[in-house]
């Protein structure tokens, strides 16, 4: 026999028969899957001690986030607190509106990892413990904001500056003042240059340039010569935080003097073509401002006519950011190509065919809550001599759509479906509203209208407690075909002891006929039905008279 043994090598039964009851409990579980809707909550297994610690990261892009760490004090495992159940574990989910949540997550562990976020979001975090028979404790949950990064980078190394021909060479290693490597969040040094002192106030009117992450040198042009320069180094992180700047290097614009020169040092050099073996340089561009690209020890980048970023590879990772629109062919080539582009609030992917006017595509606009969404949009085609598209939309909170609509009829024209939390629905449109067929399904119904422009004209409803329900109206005869499986009407004959009616139409089986009269005088009391087939009835009466007579007729063959 399998057993544990206590500290005088004895099994102890205690902890055996616990371990049995659980694997008994869990199987039982698997075998009937998880529990049902009529889930026993109580309180003796509520959570304590529920706390948020943070940590603060960088992805791919750059791009600060904060990753969140829930932690709890454990639930004692005392069965005889909770129905004689062994404790299984924590069921964990979270949210970024307090209404709609993540799927419960189960973990033996005492603490979450979530995210990550961006800064500033309110995430709440709640967990309820669970026994191995199903039963739940009660939610203890904790609503906090995502740490906001206020830490400035460390105040960077002091620059070198090295005299050129009306130009200067400012070098930076990379490293903070200690010759420790800048932080993961670090983005770029600011280079700023002064007359004044070599202790200035770097700001706006000083600032000249930048140098990337890893370090590199910017080369400062237009100086006057003679003239002592300062050059000092503000480092700036990936949320805009500002180190403290550093102290100053300096250095002196030179001018050639006359003569031979034997070694020439220049910071700037026009010539036509220049052609050489191997070419050393600490940066190499098609332009110092403006519109430009460049190459230096960072990597490629392009810059616009504002001097904003908008290329870089990366030589560290070989990574590659582009901002503006990212093509697989040039739109004149008369092939097939993907046009990327990210702006505003979201990123899209277009997929042009050969001629470049047709285009399907891809995006990814933000909800609410700063989170992606996704879209799907094909092409436009012909159906029917109609030009129509389809499309699939996937929000986070409002669910999937699926549309396929025709472009010619009006917005949104044609059918829908729409999946969420809560149900389906499944409808035509017109005009981007509800406008014709209609199917609801949800939790706790579903529903079979028909609309117009949105107002629901006749509908069947079934509800999760049996009932039903009906609106509208029963067809008269003169309207419906010989299928129908019930209708009804109102007639007012003249005076007479039978009345025979019509129905407009041959019923493919004869109808049951249910009939009252409404007489402005006394009651007739003895008229009977005396006839009936698939085209009509007659209804007699004893004595003549002038009634109105209502029916309702179904079909049972």
């Amino acid at each position: 026999m399998v057993g544990f043994s206590n500290s005088t090598g004895q099994i102890d039964l205690a902890d055996y028969y616990k371990m049995l009851e659980r694997r008994i409990a869990r199987l039982e579980r698997g075998v009937s899957g998880a529990p049902s809707t009529d889930v026993v909550v109580i309180g003796s297994l509520a959570i304590t001690g529920l706390a948020l610690a943070t940590q603060t990261i960088t992805t791919d892009g750059d791009n600060y986030r904060v990753m969140m760490r829930y932690s709890w004090t454990a639930v004692p495992d005392d069965p005889s607190e909770y129905n004689k159940e062994a404790l299984d574990g924590y069921l964990t989910s979270w949210s970024l509106d307090g209404t709609h949540w993540t799927a419960e997550l189960f973990t033996t562990d005492t603490f979450a990892d979530v995210g990550p976020f961006t800064q500033s979001q309110v995430v709440t975090f709640r967990v309820r413990a669970r026994t191995v028979k199903g039963t739940l404790g009660n939610f203890s949950s904790i609503s906090n904001t995502t740490t906001a990064d206020a830490t400035a980078p460390f105040q960077p190394a002091t620059p070198v500056v090295s005299p050129y021909l009306g130009q200067l060479a400012i070098d930076w290693n990379g490293l903070d003042v200690s010759s420790n490597p800048m932080p993961t969040d670090f983005r770029f040094c600011e280079v700023h240059l002064s007359t004044s002192s070599p202790t200035f106030t770097p700001s706006t009117a000083t600032l000249v340039g930048t140098i990337l992450r890893g370090g590199g040198t910017w080369v400062a042009t237009g100086l006057a010569y003679g003239t002592v320069q300062y050059a000092r180094l503000v480092a700036v992180d990936t949320v805009g935080n500002r180190s403290v700047a550093s102290t100053a290097g300096s250095g002196t614009p030179v001018q050639a003097a006359d003569g031979d020169i034997a070694s020439l040092g220049v910071g700037k050099l026009t010539a036509g073509v220049i052609s050489a073996i191997i070419t050393i340089s600490g940066r190499i561009a098609t332009s110092l401002t403006g519109a430009r690209a460049e190459m230096n020890s960072n990597g490629f980048q392009a810059f616009n006519s504002s001097g904003q970023q908008t290329f870089d590879v990366k030589a560290s990772t070989g990574a590659v950011t582009i901002t503006g629109a990212f093509r697989t062919a040039f739109p004149s080539a008369g092939v097939p190509y993907v046009d990327m582009t990210s702006i505003a609030d979201r990123t899209t992917l277009t997929f042009y065919d050969a001629s470049g006017t047709n285009p399907a595509f891809m995006n990814t606009p933000i909800d609410g809550s700063g989170n992606p969404m996704v879209g799907i949009n094909t092409a436009a085609f012909t159906y029917n001599s109609v030009t129509c598209k389809h499309r699939l939309f996937m929000a986070n909170a409002s669910g999937i759509i699926l549309e396929s609509f025709r472009t010619s009829g009006g917005n949104n024209e044609g059918g829908r479906l729409a999946l969420t939390g809560a149900g389906a629905t499944l409808g035509i449109m017109s005009n981007g509203v509800i406008n014709g067929g209609y199917v609801d399904l949800n939790g706790g119904q579903a529903k079979l209208n028909v609309q117009n422009s949105g107002s629901v004209a006749a509908e069947l409803a079934m509800f999760d407690d049996q009932s039903w329900w009906v609106s509208g109206v029963f067809s008269a005869d003169n309207v419906i075909g010989g299928d129908a499986l019930v209708f009804c009407g109102s007639w007012s004959p003249g005076s007479n002891t039978d009345f025979i009616l019509s129905y407009g139409t041959t019923f493919s089986s004869t109808p049951n006929v249910i009939y009252s009269f409404k007489l402005s005088g006394a009651s007739q009391g003895d008229d009977r039905c005396s006839a009936e087939s698939a085209t009509g009835f007659t209804i007699h009466c004893v004595t003549a008279c002038a009634p109105k007579l209502n029916y309702f007729n179904f079909r049972t063959t």
